[in-house]
């Protein structure tokens, strides 16, 4: 429910949202939409509308919810398609995603599978789209109607734009900045660009002032990739390689491409990056790995590439980006369960089990969510994605010395998951000593104030709930929080200080001695 306070406005200020003429540029715009607000580390899992209920059934507070946008925008078979009217896909998932509770992630993927898509690589195809003037016509528009979509949503959703693109861009770039590459943008004829550098810096600056003109509650993300320097901190064995050298090159890019400032409007509010996207086992199994580059990261942090690599070029982006980072796609492989056989679909991998293992070095680098995802057919997957059922080898584990594993996934599952149920498990254990969301919010409105009531989580958590945290939101922006604490505490609060006038809704967070819990639905 949306509260709307019966009164007129409180003397006070009005602020108004103007969406800036794009002939008319500006000074750096800072964004007013920070993620949603973290305490710790957050998780999220790839999720087709089909696997709904597999999350809720997981029993895990997962925060985050993610499918790919993708199939071109002028090839008649993309996203915009698949269901009616025109672009009611995304509106569909935004809206089933809020009703459990989960934060939307649509990764926009979209300009290499568009026509012509004329080139002997990705990167080639992805730059000739890039500078055709009709097909980024309908880029724009398509970009649009997503936008639409995520205004009428009216909730936080997070579009992550072009994985891999910024990545081919640094790399054509050879170390200038986004504005020395061509783009058709005012070229393009869209009118929402009109004024728009033709340059690849301004198709960043374009996608930014399209979502402040049409969605002001979306979280635009731009991607850093690992190897976007020429250099992959993901896979490469050499012991010199700079991980802050190479953060420094792909913030700098990422930076001139709008991240830093765009005189059309606001900048990018997230830094997406992904770390592979196979299983380390399925490449070994390819003859992928050789004495300069393997795909298995050391959980030891002896060898390269490992995870201290890793965390460092991850807080070195953190800095020089100013944004809070998010990786995605995460493979799904574990070494605990017999399952992980090394065959298709349970194949074998050590970054699931260190990131879970390692969540609060995560969130001290600058990452604030990691998002599983199988990000290619036959690599592990959460759900039961190879119809298999249980799988336990025979009883027997499976070694890969090149992973660093000597017979060690000796668990049985009891899950039917491809991962043998790792997942659900190992987040499950990783959210169990909070307590869960409260549910039932109301608010009724007062005089420059709201009665919010709720009730108490089904699961307390490890520890009996010493208060509730009550956040008051106009719209995607959050106007202040309230701390209701008692032994226990009750499940009704005033919250003051509002503005008369303003529409709100209130959400409701248990914290017990382990820490805040995961928010409710809004009332």
């Amino acid at each position: 429910m949306v509260l709307a306070l019966g009164r007129l406005a409180i003397g006070g200020l009005l602020l108004s949202a103007i969406s800036l003429a794009p002939s008319a540029p500006v000074s750096t715009h800072i964004n007013s939409r920070p993620l949603i607000p973290s305490t710790r580390l957050e998780f999220g899992i790839a999720s087709q509308p089909s696997d709904l209920s597999w999350m809720a059934s997981s029993g895990v507070p997962w925060k985050y919810r993610y499918t790919y946008l993708a199939g071109g925008v002028n090839t008649g078979n993309g996203w915009e398609t698949w269901n009616s009217p025109a672009g009611a896909y995304a509106t569909y998932y935004m809206d089933a995603s809020n009703a459990d509770g989960y934060v939307p992630v649509l990764p926009y993927y979209e300009l290499l599978q568009s026509s012509p898509s004329t080139g002997s690589n990705e990167s080639d195809r992805d730059f000739s789209n890039l500078n055709n003037t009709a097909t980024m016509a309908a880029y724009y528009a398509n970009f649009k109607l997503l936008m639409q979509k995520a205004g009428a949503f009216g909730q936080t959703v997070i579009v992550h734009v072009e994985p891999d693109l910024w990545g081919y861009l640094e790399q054509r770039a050879g170390g200038g900045d986004a504005s020395t590459l061509t783009a058709s943008v005012k070229s393009s004829g869209f009118a929402d660009v009109s004024a728009v550098p033709n340059t690849a810096q301004g198709f960043a600056w374009a996608l930014l002032h399209i979502r402040d003109l049409y969605a002001p509650n979306a979280l635009l993300a731009i991607h850093a990739s690992l190897w976007a320097s020429g250099y992959d901190v993901g896979s490469d064995r050499s012991t010199s390689l700079n991980a802050v050298t190479v953060a420094d090159a792909t913030s700098a890019f990422l930076n001139s491409a709008g991240n830093a400032s765009n005189p059309y409007g606001s900048t990018w509010d997230l830094v997406f990056n992904d770390v592979d996207d196979h299983d380390a086992a399925w490449w070994e199994a390819q003859g992928a790995n050789n004495a300069y580059f393997t795909h298995w990261w050391d959980p030891t942090n002896a060898a390269y590439p490992n995870f201290t690599r890793y965390l460092s070029w991850v807080a070195e982006m953190h800095t020089k980006t100013g944004k809070q980072l998010v990786v995605w796609q995460v493979p799904e492989g574990n070494q605990y369960f017999l399952a992980e056989n090394n065959t298709c679909g349970h194949y074998q991998d050590t970054i699931a089990q260190y990131f879970i293992a390692h969540a609060s070095d995560l969130y001290a680098a600058g990452l604030v969510a990691v998002l599983f995802g199988a990000g290619n057919a036959c690599q592990t997957n959460n759900t039961d994605a190879r119809s298999d059922g249980i799988t336990n080898n025979g009883g027997s584990a499976t070694t890969d010395l090149a992973g660093w594993c000597t017979a060690c996934n000796v668990h049985a599952a009891t899950f039917a998951d491809d991962d043998g149920g790792f997942l659900r498990m190992f987040v499950g254990q990783y959210y169990a000593p909070v307590p869960g969301a409260p549910t039932n919010v109301m608010a009724a409105a007062g005089d420059g104030s709201a009665s919010v009531s709720w009730s108490a989580p089904a699961n307390s958590g490890g520890s009996a709930i010493s208060s509730y945290v009550v956040t008051a939101h106009d719209g995607c922006t959050i106007q202040g929080s309230f701390t209701v604490p008692g032994a226990p505490p009750a499940t009704t609060t005033t919250f003051p200080s509002l503005t008369n006038g303003t529409a709100y809704t209130f959400t409701v967070a248990a914290v017990n001695s382990y820490g805040g819990g995961a928010q409710s639905v809004a009332s």
